[in-house]
């Protein structure tokens, strides 16, 4: 269990996340701003605090004179807007004016060593995901990814790529700025996961340059041009692959030596088989052996059970 240093207790976070954002510029006319940015983007913060479904569910929350009390004195906010006019004044917050409240939020925990108790042979275990968390038939914008269903309708969504810093041994994760996946203008093809980590990985690497990583990931990323983008920086990762997308690597590895371990629990028999430092033809995967390494692993792989 962590434990909490003064830098790092709820106060002096919120008023690192002020200082992030206070500067943020907003295109509103004065004479028509009844609610700051600043106050919507703590009223948001806040609404994730107190761990509510949703903005409106935060709202009938904010009507009881405890909680009230509590948002003004933990997080200096008198006045929160209706959910509908929350949903557009952060909307016009551009993502990446919040990349430096995850990169100062990081360094504090630098500063207190407990980054330190992440570090896993000298590296930092970083996993990428693709979360999606806005999805609907009938509202859109223009940064919406659009997709046809089968039934005829159009889907509409909002789908980002999050990238946590991890253990094997310890239950905490440390989440990192995420890269939205959205439409551009003038691009024929919808954005993608993997675009996504293109554009991710750089701005990681630049955030924290003196922070070696190891990637983990599921199969869409075991292709060999991705991988060969993480030799380019002499990096590695542990990634899972399908036998329906790597037809050809598992038949390298069917007939590769290995090692195996069988698990007995109750009824239930699950048979573990790894390689070491075994590499396809195209680079296509890497496999790692080094003592808790293997535990991630079989965590993230779940390799031939």
């Amino acid at each position: 269990m962590l434990t909490i240093k003064k830098h790092l207790s709820l106060k002096p976070l919120i008023e690192g996340f002020k200082q992030e954002l206070d500067d943020t510029p907003d295109r509103r006319r004065k004479n028509s701003v009844d609610y700051p940015i600043l106050d919507t983007a703590l009223s948001v913060l806040a609404c994730m605090f107190y761990k509510s479904g949703s903005l409106l569910k935060f709202q009938r929350l904010m009507e009881k004179k405890l909680y009230k009390c509590n948002l003004n004195t933990q997080f200096g906010v008198e006045e929160i807007p209706s959910d509908n006019q929350i949903r557009t004044i952060i909307a016009s917050i551009q993502s990446e004016q919040f990349s430096d409240v995850f990169k100062t939020y990081l360094c504090r925990l630098q500063r207190g060593k407990h980054l330190k108790k992440f570090c896993f042979e000298g590296k930092y275990l970083v996993a990428l995901d693709g979360t999606q968390y806005h999805t609907s038939e009938d509202i859109s914008c223009p940064d919406c990814l659009v997709k046809k269903k089968n039934n005829g309708k159009v889907e509409y969504s909002h789908t980002a790529l999050q990238a946590i810093i991890c253990h094997p041994d310890r239950n905490q994760i440390l989440p990192l700025m995420p890269e939205p996946i959205n439409q551009h203008d003038g691009d024929a093809k919808q954005d993608c996961e993997i675009n996504a980590a293109k554009r991710l990985l750089p701005k990681l690497r630049a955030q924290h340059p003196r922070m070696d990583f190891i990637w983990l990931a599921d199969s869409i990323y075991a292709t060999a041009p991705f991988i060969s983008m993480i030799h380019d920086h002499d990096e590695e990762y542990i990634f899972r692959i399908k036998q329906g997308n790597h037809k050809y690597l598992y038949e390298c590895l069917e007939a590769a030596p290995y090692h195996s371990h069988k698990s007995v629990t109750g009824d239930t028999t699950i048979a573990y088989r790894w390689y070491e430092d075994r590499f396809s033809p195209y680079n296509a995967v890497k496999f790692y052996n080094r003592g808790n390494v293997q535990k991630q692993a079989n965590q993230v792989f779940e390799l031939f059970i």
